[in-house]
């Protein structure tokens, strides 16, 4: 966690995030190409019981060297928490794919 993204949250989803645009940056320059500005997101997902979660889920871009969120959602109270429940299992899995896989 030595990376300082403010405004994005220090969270795992975030890492791979950021970790994913310096690849493709890296990428970039050895092939001798601008990798261009990437936007960033973030989604957190909490699980409020064995079959519902709540999330919260941001775009972030670099606008003139700082990073801004440009775009934030969360889950509605109305919303299908057993579906973000899904999306938080799933988002897990492909997370740990991500990493170690």
């Amino acid at each position: 966690d030595a990376c300082i993204a403010t405004p994005m949250p220090k969270s795992a989803f975030s890492a791979n995030a950021q970790a994913k645009a310096c690849a493709w940056a890296i990428v970039a320059s050895l092939h001798g190409r601008e990798a261009g500005p990437l936007p960033l997101i973030n989604a957190c997902y909490s699980l409020v019981s064995e079959d519902e979660a709540v999330s919260i889920a941001a775009v972030y871009r670099s606008e003139a060297g700082q990073l801004k969120a440009v775009s934030i959602g969360e889950s509605p109270l109305d919303g299908d928490w057993r579906r973000e429940a899904e999306f938080a299992r799933s988002g897990w899995r492909n997370l740990r794919a991500d990493a170690f896989e």
